[in-house]
């Protein structure tokens, strides 16, 4: 199978799109060519140069399989897939940094319409923070953590607000005396990797989840 997208209007100066799964039951290839690996479900998602994103629900089945029912074509999948596992979470935000790699410049002109609710845009370290959450979780909505923050609350695809309210950072990973992270708008650009310890993360003014 091959994602066909298009970019609107068609006289766009770019018309990159770049595909992402929510989980590891398929490959695609840098031509948009989706390879089944496994059975199961997954959420492709289709994103422009800008942020902007659209998605569509994929279920693949195993023909030898007799007790796999095949799916309805009349019926349409739900718009809201159900919650990623934090594996997926990961795995649909790392797969990003092929598309905004490490220096990717993104500042406050930069901005993204979120789909967690709670806010419609975001700017600079926000719109790129929100960016990420929508290819983990798509459509879920968000919820608002006010601090202090327990460390132990924080999972992968949190968005916390640090820095006194100034800065927005999503969590990568989840070690033992810190988190992982990406944020945009870090010296004016893209970053991953960086580290904040538990204190930090206890620190946070608040955190947005999806959890």
């Amino acid at each position: 199978t091959v994602v066909r997208a298009h970019v609107e209007p068609a006289n766009a100066t770019d018309q990159t799109l770049f595909v992402t799964a929510a989980n590891s039951i398929v490959s695609i290839d840098s031509g948009g060519a989706v390879t089944a690996l496994a059975p199961g479900s997954t959420t492709l998602y289709i994103t422009a140069h800008n942020g902007r994103q659209a998605w569509v629900n994929l279920t693949i089945t195993d023909p030898e399989d007799p007790d796999v029912q095949q799916p309805d074509p009349d019926v349409q999948p739900d718009p809201a897939p159900g919650k990623p596992t934090e594996q997926e979470a990961y795995s649909a935000i790392i797969a990003m940094k092929e598309r905004y790699p490490e220096g990717t410049r993104w500042t406050n002109a930069n901005s993204y319409a979120w789909r967690g609710g709670i806010y419609s845009v975001g700017y600079g370290c926000a719109g790129f923070a929100f960016l990420l959450s929508d290819a983990a979780f798509g459509t879920l909505p968000a919820r608002r953590v006010n601090g202090p923050i327990r460390f132990s609350d924080v999972r992968v695809g949190d968005i916390l607000r640090v820095n006194s309210d100034t800065h927005s950072v999503i969590v990568l990973e989840v070690k033992d005396s810190g988190v992982v992270i990406a944020e945009g708008n870090y010296n004016s650009s893209v970053h991953w990797g960086r580290v904040l310890s538990a204190a930090e993360v206890e620190r946070a003014d608040f955190m947005l989840t999806r959890w």
